[in-house]
C-alpha cells in the first residue's frame, strides 16, 4: 500500500513540477562570466587565490573553501596528508593523492572510491578535489551548466527543511500502519479498453481491450510476481480475411492467455522476466528462458535516477525526503536551478500546503479536503513569485492568464484520519485542453487502492484504464532465485 501512496504523491509532484516549470520561467537568469566557476545554493563561490580547473573532464576545486562553504569543518594533517571533514551527522576523510574516501555516517563506516584523485597544484600550493564527489558525499545535488561553465551545487535538504511542517496534511499519505521490514502478499486486477475512430485509421473504427490480474510477494523494494493477461481483439479479427485469420490464429490464441513471471531485486535493480509470449519475438526461445534487464540502467537512459526512491522503499519516509529524492533523480541543472527550486517549492506550498486545506472534525474522524482549479494555480504562482522576489508585470500576467483561458482543470483531494491514523483517501480531477479530455480518480485505505483514468482525443481515440490492489502480511519472502536450467538472455539482445 505504501508503494501505491508513493505513486499517488509522485503523481501530485509530477503535476506540481509541470506547473512549477512554468513558474520557473519567471526566474531571472544568472549573469554568465568567462572561466570555470562553482556555485552553492545560488551564490557563486569566490575563491581567494585559486580557481576551479577541469581535469580529465572533472571539475576540480580548492578543497578547504568548497567544503567550508557547504557547511563543513575541515582539518588537514600535514604528516599524513590526510583531510578530515566533519558535518553534523557525518564525517569523512581522504589522503591527498589517493582515491579512497572513508565515510562515517550513523555509526556505519564505508569506503568509497573517487574517480579522480585529489592533488596539490604546485602553481598555487592549493589542494584540489573533485567538486561532484565532495558535494555528493555531503548529501548535495551537483550539476554542470555547460553554457555558464559552472559546477552547480544545491543543498536540497536546506531547500526542503520545512516541508514536513508545511505539508503535514498531505504527508499523512505516507504514514501507513505497516511494518516495512516484513513481507506482504499483493494481489490485484486491471482492465484497459481502447477505441480508435474512423478518422484516425482512415477506414473503419477499431476497438480492443486488455485485462488481467497479478499476485506475488513483496518486501521492501524486491518482488516476486505472477501476472496473467488477456488481449481481446475480436473486432480486429472480424476485419481479417479467412487467410489472415489462419495465419494469425496462433498469435491471437497466445494473446488471449499471456502469463508472465517477474523477479525484481530492488537493491541491484536486476529484473528477470519469463513469459510464454517470448516465443512470438523469437521462436527459438524455450519455456525456461528468462530475459534480464536492469531497471536502474533503463531509467538512467531516460535521465532519471530512481535509486534513492528504491533505497527508501524499505523504510519510513518523510515528505521532505520524498522531495529531496525527486531532486536527486534529476540529472541536469543550470545556474538558475536553485532559484527555480525555491520558486517551485513556494508555488507548491501555496497550492497544496497545509494552509490550502480545509479541515473538519467529527467524533474520532478528521477529514482534510482541497479543491483546486486553474484560478488557484494562477494565484499560487503569483504569490510564489511575490514571496521569492520575482517581478511579474502586467504583460506577463496577461500572457499567463491567456494561456490558461483555453484549459479546464480541476483536482480534489480528500484525506481522512480516524483516531489519528490514516483511514482513507481520495484524489480525483480532470483536464481539458485542445480537444483532449482526461479524468482520473484514485481511492484507497490502509492496505488497498483502486484507480480509474480516461483519456479521450476528440475524433481520434478513447482509452480507459482501471486497476485495484490490496496487501496482506505474509510469512513468505520474495523468491528471487531462477529455476534450475534457466536460460538467461539480455533483454537488449532481442531484435
Amino acid at each position: 500500500m505504501k508503494r501505491s501512496l508513493s505513486k499517488l504523491l509522485v503523481m501530485v509532484m509530477i503535476f506540481v513540477n509541470s506547473m512549477s516549470g512554468v513558474a520557473a520561467a519567471l526566474t531571472p537568469s544568472a549573469v554568465v562570466k568567462p572561466g570555470i566557476k562553482a556555485q552553492f545554493n545560488g551564490q557563486e563561490i569566490q575563491f581567494a587565490d585559486a580557481t576551479p580547473q577541469i581535469i580529465n573532464g572533472r571539475t576540480m576545486v580548492p578543497f578547504r573553501q568548497i567544503l567550508e562553504t557547504m557547511g563543513a569543518t575541515v582539518a588537514f594533517d600535514q604528516p599524513t596528508q590526510t583531510v578530515t571533514v566533519v558535518k553534523p551527522g557525518m564525517e569523512f576523510s581522504f589522503v591527498i593523492g589517493g582515491t579512497d574516501i572513508t565515510v562515517v555516517q550513523n555509526g556505519r563506516t564505508t569506503i568509497k572510491k573517487m574517480d579522480v584523485a585529489p592533488f596539490l597544484d604546485p602553481k598555487t600550493n592549493r589542494t584540489y578535489v573533485p567538486a561532484r564527489f565532495m558535494a555528493e558525499s555531503m548529501g548535495n545535488s551537483v550539476y554542470w551548466d555547460q553554457e555558464a561553465q559552472t559546477a552547480v551545487i544545491i543543498d536540497q535538504a536546506a531547500v526542503f527543511a520545512d516541508a514536513d511542517e508545511d505539508f503535514s496534511i498531505i504527508s499523512k499519505l505516507l504514514t501507513m500502519d505497516m511494518d516495512l521490514q516484513k513481507s506482504y502478499e499483493s494481489t490485484g486486477t486491471f482492465q484497459a479498453d481502447f477505441a480508435v475512430s474512423e478518422k484516425a485509421t482512415g477506414s473503419e473504427s477499431l476497438a480492443f481491450a486488455m485485462s488481467g490480474d497479478f499476485s506475488g510477494v513483496t518486501k521492501q523494494s524486491s518482488a516476486d510476481m505472477d501476472m496473467n493477461m488477456a488481449f481481446d481483439a475480436d473486432q480486429l479479427t472480424a476485419m481479417m480475411t479467412a487467410e489472415e485469420k489462419t495465419e494469425m490464429q496462433p498469435m491471437l490464441d497466445m494473446l488471449r492467455d499471456i502469463q508472465m513471471r517477474i523477479k525484481l531485486n530492488g537493491e541491484s535493480g536486476a529484473m528477470y522476466m519469463n513469459s510464454n509470449i517470448f516465443s512470438l519475438m523469437d521462436p527459438s526461445l524455450g519455456q525456461n528462458t528468462w530475459l534480464k534487464m536492469n531497471i536502474f540502467d533503463t531509467y538512467d537512459e531516460m535521465g532519471l535516477d530512481i535509486r534513492p526512491m528504491m533505497n527508501y522503499s524499505g523504510s519510513k519516509i518523510s515528505f521532505s525526503q520524498l522531495l529531496q529524492m525527486s531532486v536527486m533523480s534529476m540529472n541536469s541543472g543550470t545556474v538558475d536551478s536553485y532559484q527555480e527550486m525555491k520558486l517551485g517549492y513556494a508555488f507548491m506550498k501555496n497550492l497544496m500546503g497545509d494552509q490550502a486545506f480545509s479541515t473538519a472534525v467529527s467524533g474520532s474522524d478528521t477529514i482534510h479536503t482541497l479543491n483546486l482549479d486553474k484560478a488557484d494555480i494562477l494565484a499560487a504562482m503569483g504569490k510564489a513569485a511575490l514571496t521569492e522576489g520575482v517581478q511579474l508585470d502586467s504583460a506577463v500576467m496577461s500572457e499567463m492568464t491567456e494561456a490558461f483561458r483555453a484549459i479546464e482543470l480541476n483536482a480534489d483531494i480528500m484525506i481522512k484520519e480516524t483516531n489519528g491514523k490514516l483511514s482513507g483517501y481520495e484524489m480525483k480531477g480532470g483536464l481539458s485542453a485542445e480537444g483532449m479530455d482526461c479524468t482520473f480518480s484514485q481511492t484507497g485505505g490502509p492496505r488497498s487502492a483502486s484507480m480509474e483514468m480516461m483519456l479521450q482525443q476528440q475524433d481520434m481515440m478513447t482509452m480507459t484504464i482501471s486497476a485495484a490492489s490490496q496487501y496482506t502480511e505474509t510469512s513468505r519472502t520474495p523468491d528471487l532465485a531462477l529455476p534450475a536450467g534457466a536460460q538467461v538472455l539480455d533483454y537488449d539482445s532481442l531484435s
